[in-house]
């Protein structure tokens, strides 16, 4: 997209995620090119709406725009919890980026199995 700040994502990512092309839903990411080192994308997830990253759509989004020539072998996507570094070296795809907690809590594994 031109401009993600003016791109009606919020409109555009349900009507794309529960359209009947995909009967199990799926996953929306709008990416908006900056340089051939880096690009800015937002991800409307399936069920959850809009997320503050997705490390599978910037992998996915970096392998389109490798494709196209668009990209250097390593781009940094900001997404609205941080950004990723996303590197190709041959065949492999490789990201790094910030992480941190946000949920602790305990299961108990014999429940489960009942």
């Amino acid at each position: 997209v031109d401009d993600l700040n003016s791109y009606p994502v919020k409109e555009l990512g349900p009507l794309i995620e529960n359209h009947n092309l995909f009967p199990s839903k799926t996953n929306v990411n709008f990416v908006e090119f900056l340089n051939t080192g880096e690009v800015k994308m937002v991800t409307w997830e399936r069920g959850a709406g809009l997320t503050l990253a997705c490390g599978t759509g910037a992998c996915a989004a970096a392998t389109i725009l490798w494709e196209k020539n668009k990209i250097q072998d390593q781009v940094l996507i900001h997404l609205p919890g941080g950004i990723l570094n996303i590197s190709k070296v041959g065949e492999e795809i490789f990201m790094t980026g910030p992480a941190q907690e946000c949920f602790s809590g305990d299961i108990d594994i014999e429940r489960l199995l009942i």
